[in-house]
Order: structure tokens, then C-alpha cells, then sequence
């Protein structure tokens, strides 16, 4: 029993463990529809019909559509300049970077903590 407890214990040990892509979810539309019209208009190339795309192929396709401002129109550039503030944090490591302003960022060499609070209300009348 020892002897098993042992050999499990030490091929558990050995194993190394591999980071995971962090995709950002389908439901989040407003940058899917951005990069999707970025494409249209053959500023960025990105195959549409696989998703959910990893926020670090974001990141990298709207660097890309930054390096090409001169064929876009004032809207996307705005919107360019916004979506850059929150992906720009998977391209540079540091925490100095320009990026959106966070209730709480941490980020070392293994791991990255964002925490943004999300505020909402609800109103219900009845008569």
C-alpha cells in the first residue's frame, strides 16, 4: 500500500502543468460584431466561423487594425482606442501598461487577476 501511495505520489509529482488560453465569451457581441466588421472591411483577417476567440487573439488582431487607423473611419477608431484599453493588458506584461482603469489588477508570471464591478438596477411599478 505504501509502495503504490508512493508511485502515485511521485508521478503526480513529475507532471507540469500548461497555461490555459482564457477565450472571452460568445456572449459579449460588441467585440465579436467590431472584429467581424473590421474583417469586412479587410483591415484585419480572422476566421468568423470559430469562436469563441482567446482574448489574446484579440489582442493581437486589434494591434493589428492599429497599425492600419488610415482605413478606418473616426467611429472605429474610437472604438479601436477603446477595445485596445482592455485586451492591451494580454499583450504587454507589466502593470504599467495602458489599459483600462481596474477596481483591482494583478499580474506575475503565472497568474492575472482582473476585478471589475458591473452596476445595474431594476425599477418595477404596479398601479
Amino acid at each position: 500500500m505504501l509502495t503504490t501511495l508512493f508511485i502515485c505520489a511521485l508521478n503526480l509529482s513529475t507532471k507540469t502543468g500548461y497555461a490555459q488560453e482564457v477565450y472571452q465569451h460568445i456572449s459579449h457581441t460588441d467585440i465579436y460584431d467590431f472584429l467581424d466588421e473590421l474583417a469586412n472591411a479587410q483591415v484585419i483577417t480572422i476566421n468568423s466561423a470559430v469562436k469563441p476567440f482567446s482574448r489574446m487573439l484579440i489582442a493581437e488582431k486589434l494591434q493589428e487594425a492599429e497599425g492600419k487607423t488610415d482605413q478606418l473611419n473616426s467611429r472605429q477608431k474610437k472604438e479601436l482606442a477603446f477595445y485596445l484599453r482592455d485586451y492591451h493588458k494580454e499583450l504587454v506584461p507589466g502593470k504599467s501598461a495602458d489599459k483600462r482603469l481596474d477596481l483591482f489588477y494583478y499580474k506575475d508570471t503565472l497568474f492575472t487577476l482582473s476585478v471589475n464591478p458591473i452596476f445595474g438596477f431594476s425599477l418595477y411599478a404596479n398601479d
